[in-house]
């Protein structure tokens, strides 16, 4: 190729890169726009990462304040259920009373394990917010076959 020949090929590109009529400029644009949103759904994705860990950090706290509470909510009825009983069988009492206390211990049982369920699975929630993801298929043979999600046995 000569050098006329070059000059008239390489002319024309050259011409068509400086007089784009601004299409560059959009095109950088559209990339900095983009760049943005991805930006900012990032952002949001963080802070509602950080609002989940706060708000199960916080109700662990407040469950386990009341698992405490419970606790001695079912050593007393306990206590109360074994007391009628024994007053039952000394002739204090009648057996209403007996089967008033066991009914109130249950009761208190009840919470208590609804209380440990609640915090187990806020606990689940918070692993899974600070980015914990596992599955059964990551356990090792023979753990765990209970799927909590779905309350029922792995298949």
């Amino acid at each position: 190729m000569t050098a006329p020949d070059l000059f008239w090929s390489v002319g024309p590109a050259l011409a068509m890169t400086i007089f784009d009529a601004g299409a560059h400029q959009a095109e950088l644009d559209i990339a900095k726009a983009q760049h943005n949103q991805a930006a900012d759904v990032y952002r949001a994705h963080v802070l509602q990462a950080f609002q989940d860990v706060e708000d199960n950090l916080a109700l662990l706290n407040h469950l386990a304040a009341a698992a405490n509470d419970e606790a001695d909510a079912v050593q007393s009825a306990d206590r109360t259920a074994k007391l009628s009983l024994d007053r039952y069988q000394l002739g204090a009492v009648s057996y209403l009373d007996v089967v008033t206390a066991q009914t109130a211990a249950l009761s208190a049982q009840l919470n208590d394990l609804d209380i440990a369920t609640r915090r187990l699975q806020a606990s689940v929630r918070l692993i899974k917010a600070i980015g914990g993801g596992w599955t059964t298929e990551d356990l090792p043979p023979g753990n765990v076959p209970y799927d909590i999600a779905q309350g029922d046995t792995a298949k």
